[in-house]
């Protein structure tokens, strides 16, 4: 099986409806005309049907397949050079450009759709790691491995007696040797009398 991916990125397996093969995935429903998708043929340039005369394919007129961005409101077509771009969307049968304003808006409402969609897709993966757990408790393993400890031996209980004790008195002796030089400098032990 072949995995196509249409137009604005669209995985047609998973955002394409087999069942409803004129009806363009949801994040890029504005770059078609209405009835101009088709999901045999989802990834290809527009063009304009034989039978009907209508145009099919995505963002027709205004750049084609590769100017389709998916977006949360239905997505758009990007085009025009790249210093000057245009933003349109569909609204049936003809493309509707949008304002700088209404462009701002769409992403403003596309940040809060986002942000949705997200917690939507963390709580069903919460969801789907909590049954997996579940189901594993309940065909008896564990699913959660535990570490095992590691076990010292005498030997290893001696060895790092022996470092701690060296520690503390390197310490104690460098403390020492700081007082002696401090009190020195500062001739509160005179060393010449």
């Amino acid at each position: 099986m072949v995995n196509v991916t249409c137009c604005g990125g669209q995985d047609r397996a998973t955002k394409a409806s087999e069942t409803h093969p004129n009806r363009p995935p949801p994040d890029t429903r504005n770059c078609y005309h209405s009835d101009g998708f088709e999901y045999s043929e989802c990834d290809r340039e527009p063009s304009i049907d034989n039978d009907t005369g209508k145009p099919k394919g995505a963002c027709f007129g205004r750049g084609g397949c590769n100017a389709c961005v998916a977006d949360s409101s239905g997505g758009y077509c990007e085009y025009g050079t790249r210093d000057r771009k245009n933003y349109y969307i569909s609204n049936g049968s003809s493309f509707y450009k949008l304002s700088p304003s209404e462009l701002i808006d769409r992403n403003k409402e596309n940040t809060q759709k986002d942000e949705i969609r997200i917690r939507r897709l963390m709580k069903d993966s919460d969801r789907k790691t909590m049954n997996k757990i579940r189901e594993l408790q309940i065909m008896g393993r564990d699913p959660i491995q535990k570490r095992e400890s590691i076990s010292s031996t005498p030997v290893h209980d001696g060895i790092s007696d022996i470092l701690t004790n060296l520690g503390i008195s390197a310490g104690f002796t460098i403390l020492f040797i700081t007082l002696i030089l401090y009190a020195i400098k500062n001739k509160i032990i005179n060393i010449n009398s």
